[in-house]
């Protein structure tokens, strides 16, 4: 079994701006969210499975995102002075630079040989869904359930998180 080490650094910026129109119970929330990444990966020397090491080399890219998305959300009162928020959203990412090339030899053919390159080609526009549900207390406490959606024709990402936030 071959074995590598190699060193990936992901550096980025995100703002995020959106305006919630609220009524008594429903809001609406159009937004528009900004990412730039950047992604290095050092190039890297497999050892343990000669003849097929592979001798890999650096790649690093820029990666630019905007976002627009709608949130439809409401509030409930369950009573004891906290609020009920229960939320969706749907959006849409516009990626760009979202490739990356890598080339690659056997470690034990001379560099003049040459070589080939690997391409992971992710997706250039993905689906982005949001579901959501957070109790705020009155007692400074609140928690928040949420589910988080990217789907592309190259990719499909689902996680999930829970926050408790406590107020002071």
């Amino acid at each position: 079994m071959a074995e590598a080490n190699a060193n990936a650094v992901n550096a980025g910026l995100h703002a995020h701006i959106a305006y919630r129109l609220a009524g008594p119970r429903v809001y609406l929330e159009p937004a528009l969210e900004f990412d730039v990444n950047y992604l290095t990966l050092d190039g890297y020397h497999e050892h343990g499975d000669t003849p097929f090491d592979l001798r890999v080399g650096n790649t690093h890219d820029w990666v630019l995102s905007v976002t627009p998305g709608l949130k439809l959300g409401a509030r409930l009162d369950p009573g004891g002075g906290g609020a009920l928020d229960l939320y969706a959203s749907a959006g849409a990412s516009f990626l760009h630079g979202n490739s990356f090339d890598s080339q690659a030899s056997f470690a034990t053919v001379s560099s003049g040989a040459g070589g080939f390159r690997t391409r992971l080609d992710n997706g250039n526009v993905a689906a982005r869904l949001t579901a959501g549900v957070q109790l705020f207390t009155a007692r400074r406490f609140d928690i928040q359930l949420q589910y988080e959606g990217r789907l592309s024709n190259r990719q499909t990402d689902h996680g999930g998180q829970a926050k408790a936030t406590y107020r002071f």
